[in-house]
């Protein structure tokens, strides 16, 4: 991000890290919680543009706490996860959704590489798992997924005989292991 603002700004950002802070310029960079524990900050940055990465977070109390403290005059979110973690839509905290390009457009471009996703041909009994927050309870559904997870490392030998690098997704660190 910094490298970015530097490129496209010509020149470099205040930074305020957990370590040090630089001087105070148009634009400042700094994570949520680093900027909540320096309280002597908010003051001189309210009522500028709020820019939040990775805004699907925007959502949780701290997000929310220091935007009321800081009182953006304009706030921009960015993500590519465009609901919150409880499974609500974020339409409370920004009033206009503009969409990047489509990912087949990022693949034929260059951004991105292209794929072949491969998945378990069982389905999952999804039956009676308990929901919260408009998701299911990880620790029931785990318990299902693993059943269905089958021979990983036999089916990607099969699929993928060159040994290609490879992404495994799994729903947790447990499933992961498993």
């Amino acid at each position: 991000l910094v490298e970015s603002l530097c490129k496209h700004l010509g020149e470099m950002p205040q930074l305020i890290t957990a370590d040090s802070t630089t001087p105070l310029k148009r634009v400042t960079v700094a994570m949520i919680p680093t900027l909540t524990r320096r309280p002597q900050w908010i003051e001189r940055l309210q009522g500028r543009t709020y820019m939040a990465d990775e805004c699907h977070h925007s959502t949780a109390p701290s997000y929310i706490k220091l935007r009321e403290r800081l009182t953006p005059g304009r706030f921009l979110g960015l993500t590519a996860t465009p609901i919150s973690a409880t499974g609500g839509g974020l339409g409370k905290h920004f009033t206009e959704l503009i969409e990047g390009p489509p990912m087949r457009w990022l693949i034929d471009n260059g951004f991105l590489c292209d794929y072949l996703l491969y998945g378990a041909p069982a389905e999952i009994d999804t039956e009676g798992v308990t929901v919260r927050a408009g998701d299911y309870a990880l620790n029931e559904l785990e318990e299902r997924v693993i059943k269905v997870s089958g021979n990983v490392l036999r089916d990607w030998r099969r699929f993928n005989p060159e040994g290609k690098s490879t992404i495994c997704v799994g729903i947790s660190v447990e499933h992961a292991h498993a």
